[in-house]
């Protein structure tokens, strides 16, 4: 890797130093017992909010909806999300594997590596280069010839690292009757009888007394000249929240011959994996059903991932990703990018196990360059990896994928060039694996500006139909419109004059804070006036890029890395943002929005065995269900004017009313209360002409299909507790309605309809998802 940087791109900008930012310090305060008193405070507003809400629902409307005609088709960019590969986005959280620094990664090459220690004999040590070359460790033990008879390492329960965060820390649990792969990787001088070695990999429950769960031997492990993998699997005969590890190699010859034998990588995982990813939180993403870009690798990782092309490699042979310095780089939390595994990343996909993943979520691919100076190589990596992924088999990049298996082009289209750029420390190149120089300032906009006037020109021509999306200036905060107006003034306009009309798109990222203390009160406050900033952030940035479009490529409540219980708050603000900016994506310039972050981080909460949808993930999997279908018009008149407590969002699709059958089509009706203490109610008429000269019919009474989530133990006087972000209670309901004909006029100026008439209850800070057959007259009760 060269050191000399193009005169252009390599300007030190000591005049603008990275931000330093504190680490966000996580939200971990219980709730509180809510007293007598407490109660009766929270009583007396909960009545009032009722009082106030009877009123608004008394001065409202019935909303009508008709499916027939015109509606914008819903923009499918807006459901996107972050696949991270920061914290526990990854270990414990995607990522199948149990094994934490399964290669012994190390910054200073002492024994032992976190997370590791020596077995009860045997003097274990690291040795450098690893199985995944320069800059990397493997583990060397001797056996026999004055050594001790047995050497290995283990690996059990361990605190700090690895335990940070939402996961199941660093221990490996292990379920009954669920079937494991474990491989191990090794090499040795241990040749023929005399120098044999015995290579025992076990497996015992911590928590039982020193139960045996699996254990397999081989002889003569491996050969001197290369790397062996060893593998077996083997069903678990019982549940334990902590199995220890252990690799051990004993001499199985002559003691007083030496045997040296070297550990390169261990792996154990769940044999249903999907390739590398656990398989329960493969279906949830599924299931959510959100076919936006996924952003892989990330915001803050795409800028210190490993070169792309070292994915290529096999997994055990793929170096770890050392983050760098957490000071002046994506400072989120205490100990920053990698804080929660030990400031390493080893379990990160190739851009191959990215597409099957993506292809199995029916996701959209969309891929986060790494920029940082503009380099010519830089620049040539940027390219090649294009190429590589959109190239014809013709081409020498194409004809490497093709090899691989993969002959048709993966056609990825989106891709972000760089990520916060103008905020975060950047880190030139040393030359060697693993180590990071000096940090550098923030680019500035000049300096952005003139990489992307070679980096988007060099990359259109290897594929002119890229989706281009520019990085932002923006730190990850909540910052005063003010600020944000400078920022952008000065961050934008010289690349936007340099390569603005090639780009698709601009990142904007916006995170609202969520109060020290959840009631009643600051929920709704916090929906609300989170939705309002957001909002007006978005429309303030839409305005200083003239007629570009915005990629709001991050957003959440929290901010999500330091939230330690998505609750209600955080999905009924989910809710209240997405539906918004659906309906006015056309005002905001919106095209495309990423929400932060599913994994572990805001919409799945991933355990030892299981993994289960946080209220956010609720809502996502129903709003996921107006993808493919055209906006209705909700206009603003249907409510009084001092009323934003409900949010509405209704799409059609299908033929509607026309002809096609029974269900010709599909309306779908999402309602989410934004008050905390009050139940809200509205109507909703579903209406669709009638053909001339039919004929008036009477009312009759339909259900209609529905899914209700009511929020629970967010009422301190039901609960006794303050303080509680709440959960959701999930119900199938059929809600009871009436559809009425109307017959046209006889001269037929006027047509008739027939309305679909859906009065509603919307319990406080709840959410109802209602699904309606069109044409209405195959309704049913």
């Amino acid at each position: 890797m060269p050191s000399a940087l193009p005169a252009f791109a390599f300007v030190y900008p000591t005049r603008r130093a990275s931000l330093a930012f504190q680490p966000d310090l996580p939200h971990t305060a219980p709730p509180s017992p809510c007293n007598q008193s407490c109660s009766t405070y929270w009583s007396a507003r909960a009545a009032r909010a009722a009082e106030r809400g009877h009123w608004l629902d008394s001065h409202a409307t019935p909303l009508v909806l008709r499916p027939a005609g015109g509606g914008s088709a819903v923009p499918p960019a807006i459901f996107g999300y972050n696949l991270e590969m920061t914290r526990h986005g990854m270990f414990s959280g995607l990522s199948a594997q149990m094994v934490a620094n399964r290669q012994f990664a190390s910054a200073d090459g002492r024994w032992p590596p976190p997370r590791w220690e020596g077995a009860r004999e045997g003097a274990p040590r690291l040795e450098a280069p690893g199985m995944a070359g320069e800059g990397t460790y493997c583990v060397r033990c001797g056996v026999g010839g004055g050594h001790a008879r047995a050497c290995g390492v283990v690996q059990r329960r361990v605190g700090g690292g690895f335990d940070g965060g939402l996961s199941s820390g660093s221990s490996i649990p292990l379920l009954a009757g669920q079937e494991y792969t474990a491989r191990v990787a090794v090499r040795s001088t241990a040749r023929g009888a005399e120098r044999a070695l015995r290579l025992t990999v076990r497996l015992v429950d911590e928590e039982g007394n020193g139960t045996e769960v699996a254990s397999r031997q081989w002889e003569e492990a491996a050969a001197a000249e290369g790397w062996t993998a060893r593998t077996f699997n083997f069903t678990s005969a019982l549940t334990t929240r902590s199995a220890v590890l252990s690799i051990v190699g004993q001499h199985a010859g002559k003691a007083k011959l030496l045997v040296r034998f070297w550990i390169g990588a261990v792996s154990l995982m769940p044999s249903d994996h999907l390739h590398g990813a656990r398989a329960d939180v493969v279906r949830l993403l599924s299931r959510m059903g959100l076919r936006g870009p996924a952003r892989w690798p990330g915001g803050c990782y795409s800028s210190v991932a490993a070169p792309w092309e070292e994915g290529l490699r096999p997994p055990d042979e793929r170096p770890p990703v050392r983050a760098p310095p957490a000071a002046h780089f994506c400072n989120a939390v205490p100990g920053g990018l990698q804080a929660h595994t030990d400031g390493y990343s080893e379990h990160w996909p190739s851009i191959d196990e990215y597409m099957r993943l993506v292809r199995l979520l029916r996701a959209t691919p969309a891929v986060g360059m790494q920029v940082q100076f503009g380099s010519d190589e830089e620049i040539a990596r940027g390219r090649a990896f294009v190429e590589y992924c959109n190239g014809a088999p013709s081409t020498p990049m194409g004809r490497l994928r093709a090899a691989r298996g993969h002959p048709a082009p993966y056609g990825i289209q989106i891709w972000y060039l760089g990520n916060e750029i103008g905020v975060q420390g950047r880190y030139p190149p040393t030359g060697r694996r693993g180590e990071w120089g000096e940090a550098v300032g923030a680019a500035t906009p000049r300096e952005y500006a003139a990489i992307l006037s070679r980096l988007v020109p060099a990359l259109l021509e290897v594929d002119g139909s890229l989706r281009l999306v520019g990085a932002n200036a923006a730190p990850n905060v909540s910052i005063p419109f003010a600020a944000q107006e400078r920022l952008a003034a000065v961050w934008n306009a010289p690349y936007l004059e340099a390569v603005g009309a090639r780009l698709w798109a601009h990142s904007h990222h916006h995170y609202f804070r969520q109060p020290a203390e959840w009631t009643p009160h600051s929920m709704s406050e916090a929906v609300k006036r989170g939705q309002r900033h957001a909002v007006g952030s978005l429309a303030q940035f839409a305005r200083r890029i003239g007629a570009a479009s915005v990629s709001l490529d991050e957003w959440g409540l929290g901010p999500p890395w330091s939230t330690a219980q998505f609750g209600v708050p955080h999905a009924v603000y989910a809710a209240a943002l997405l539906m918004h900016a659906l309906r006015h994506a056309a005002e905001l310039q919106l095209r495309a929005a990423n929400f932060y972050a599913p994994v572990n981080e805001g919409a799945i909460s991933v355990g030892a065995w299981n993994s289960s949808f946080t209220p956010v993930g609720h809502v996502l999997e129903l709003l996921g269900r107006h993808q493919g279908g055209r906006l209705l018009h909700v206009g603003d008149g249907w409510r009084h004017a001092d009323d934003d407590d409900l949010e509405v969002l209704a799409t059609a699709e299908g033929e509607g009313g026309a002809r096609g059958g029974e269900h010709a089509g599909r309306l779908r009706l999402t309602v989410a209360n934004k008050n905390a203490a009050a139940a809200r109610a509205a109507c909703f008429h579903v209406c669709e002409s009638l053909p001339h000269g039919s004929a008036a019919a009477a009312r009759r009474a339909v259900g209609v299909d529905a899914v209700v989530l009511r929020a629970a133990d967010i009422d301190p006087t039901a609960s006794l507790r303050l303080g509680d972000p709440g959960r959701y209670v999930r119900e199938q309901r059929v809600l009871a309605a009436e559809v009425e004909s109307a017959a046209p006029r006889s001269d037929g100026a006027v047509a008739g309809e027939r309305c679909l008439k859906l009065p509603l209850d919307v319990p406080p800070f709840s959410v109802i998802h209602a699904e309606i057959h069109l044409p209405l007259k195959g309704q049913t009760r």
